[in-house]
């Protein structure tokens, strides 16, 4: 009998080597970049969504795309708006992989396929502009926690860390031309001031943060994931999440920097769900 996995499986492997997921206004710039493969679920938070969408347009034709996120507590995905609103399209399912190594294996111990609930944009998400590039994602199931599913925790203002020891992470593009990883990788990052930014990006405001070097950082299908650091306690945060970059891998990644949006986040859930993070 023919399950639920197998049908995506085929499903992936036909989007994976036919659509390049780009919008408008954005760079083809989300995917890892010289980075390396993570160790099979040593990041027990990172999520990979399948994402299928419905034209607005008679004259248009229906669309699949992928995007990570992150696990932030058993309800609850932490991701990028604009994975959610491509130009002319509205979303119509969202699949969810927690706790994947290798998304093209037919089996993964440890992994867990659902169905998203529903995805809530920030209400000022701008598009254009890509501001408050930000979205929640409701999981149809309380999720259990074991070694290969996990949050990762949330910082707070009080968090200090070494601005070199951060990662990015993502199943994207591994280079230029090149197909997108079938197992999860991870790139070193440092993060940038938004001085040093605005050489590049001259709009940024402090809602974003930026962090990579030369042909290092995120790629296409790597958008919604993590950029992460190590705490003091040596304990992984989430500082930001995959929003946009150049295509060309000479300048940072821009990102959505979480601590901007604590209280929106917060408020979202309480409002959505009795689950606190």
């Amino acid at each position: 009998m023919i399950n639920l996995f197998q049908i995506l499986f085929v499903a992936i492997f036909l989007a994976r080597n036919s659509f390049s997921y780009r919008l408008e206004n954005l760079d083809d710039s989300v995917r890892i970049i010289g980075g390396e493969d993570a160790r099979p679920h040593q990041f027990p938070w990172m999520v990979y969504m399948k994402l299928y969408h419905i034209p607005l347009h008679e004259w248009q034709k229906s669309m699949t795309n992928v995007c990570d996120g992150t696990l932030i507590n058993n309800r609850w995905i932490i991701s990028a708006a604009h994975c959610f609103e491509p130009n002319g399209y509205n979303l119509s399912q969202n699949i969810v992989f927690l706790g994947s190594h290798n998304i093209t294996e037919m089996e993964e111990k440890g992994r867990k396929v659902i169905k998203a609930k529903k995805a809530i944009i920030h209400e000022q998400y701008d598009h254009w502009n890509i501001k408050n590039d930000i979205a929640l994602v409701e999981l149809s199931e309380i999720i259990e926690f074991d070694e290969y599913i996990s949050p990762i925790h949330m910082r707070n203002s009080y968090d200090n860390f070494d601005h070199d020891q951060c990662l990015t992470l993502g199943w994207g593009r591994i280079g230029e031309h090149m197909e997108k990883s079938d197992t999860l990788k991870k790139v070193q990052q440092s993060l940038q001031t938004l001085d040093d930014c605005r050489k590049f990006y001259s709009d940024l405001d402090d809602t974003q943060v930026c962090a990579g070097t030369l042909n290092h950082g995120p790629c296409t299908g790597d958008s919604g994931g993590p950029l992460q650091c190590l705490n003091q306690n040596q304990s992984w945060f989430l500082e930001g999440i995959v929003s946009y970059g150049s295509s060309h891998y000479t300048k940072p990644a821009v990102y959505t920097k979480v601590l901007a949006y604590l209280e929106w986040i917060t408020k979202t859930i309480e409002n959505n769900t009795n689950v606190l993070i």
